[in-house]
């Protein structure tokens, strides 16, 4: 008989190659896998002591695997489509200033919000460079606040597309939501749809695009990492 660390193992890998392997485009963070046998587990040894007690781990560990899928997108063909970073509901599209921006100029920012049934895995929503990122620490309060963009933990990626100029993605933790991960490095170089990084449990996503872009998202659309069409490039290059 194996002992029980081994049998963990061994079940962390059978899900883990199952989901990747045979349930694509429908694959699983490994991250959502840790947490799901973790919680399995905790409530199977629970079960000992009362069936009842296994439930509410249950339904946690699968909530969790729901949670952390990581679905298949197939971005927009048109070369001028910009695509939006995150899947939920578009909650504000207004005129503001980056956080890390160098100039005074105002870009259209489009905010969507995320919660605890998104998908969290965010997506570059363009062909660009990352420039820069930024880690700001802060509060967690309800992501689908106005001042949350301002006082809440967040990540800020300063990206470059090759003939537009700058743009911004900032991922920002909500009342929830208590780690950002960054998939993606400084320099890295990136084609529309890539997968940059993830928020968990409820949050929000501001993409900044210079006034030029044509804007055709509109507040209360429902958003698709990916694939649903948010602007399209100037036609010209500026």
């Amino acid at each position: 008989m194996p002992n029980k660390r081994t049998f963990v193992l061994y079940l962390y890998e059978v899900i883990y190659t199952v989901t990747h392997q045979y349930c694509q485009p429908f694959s699983i963070l490994r991250e959502g896998i840790t947490i799901g046998v973790a919680s399995y587990i905790v409530g199977a040894a629970l079960s000992f002591l009362s069936l009842f007690a296994f439930i509410p781990f249950a339904l946690f560990g699968t909530w969790a695997l729901y949670f952390f899928r990581d679905p298949e997108r197939v971005p927009p063909t048109m070369p001028n489509a910009v695509a939006s970073p995150a899947d939920g509901f578009i909650v504000d599209i207004s005129l503001r200033k980056p956080e890390k921006s160098q100039s005074k100029e105002q870009f259209t920012c489009i905010s969507i919000f995320m919660n605890a049934f998104d998908v969290h895995v965010n997506r570059m929503p363009i062909d660009a460079v990352v420039k820069k990122i930024y880690y700001i620490p802060g509060k967690f309060l309800n992501a689908s606040l106005d001042k949350a963009s301002s006082e809440n933990e967040r990540c800020i990626y300063v990206c470059e597309h090759k003939k537009f100029g700058t743009f911004f993605i900032t991922q920002i933790a909500g009342f929830v939501a208590r780690r950002i991960v960054p998939f993606c490095k400084e320099k890295n170089v990136l084609s529309i749809g890539h997968r940059i990084g993830l928020i968990r449990f409820g949050s929000r996503v501001d993409l900044f695009l210079p006034k030029n872009f044509s804007i055709v998202a509109q507040k209360g659309q429902k958003t698709i990492a990916g694939e649903t069409i948010l602007a399209f490039t100037p036609t010209k290059k500026t």
